[in-house]
C-alpha cells in the first residue's frame, strides 16, 4: 500500500505498507509532513502483487482532509 496527498511536496514516514489478505502487516502508524499550505487530501492506493488483484484502500478513520497553518 502506498499513501498520497494532494500536497505534491508532502513527506510520508513510512510512505509503504505491505498487504498481507486485505489486512497492514503492522500497526499501519504513519507520520506526514505537508509543504503547502490549505486543505490537503491523504489516500491509500493498494497495487496488486504476485499475482493477486488490487485492491481499494481506505482509511478506517473519516477524517482524510487536513487544514495546514502556519505555525
Amino acid at each position: 500500500m502506498t499513501l498520497n496527498s494532494t500536497d505534491p511536496g508532502a513527506a510520508f514516514r513510512p510512505k509503504t505498507f505491505l498487504v498481507n489478505f486485505g489486512h497492514i502487516v503492522g500497526n499501519g502508524v504513519f507520520a506526514v509532513t505537508f509543504s503547502t499550505l490549505g486543505v490537503q487530501r491523504v489516500s491509500a492506493t493498494i497495487t496488486s502483487n504476485m499475482g493477486s488483484p488490487p485492491m481499494r484502500g481506505y482509511f478506517a478513520s473519516p477524517a482524510d482532509e487536513f487544514s495546514v497553518v502556519i505555525p
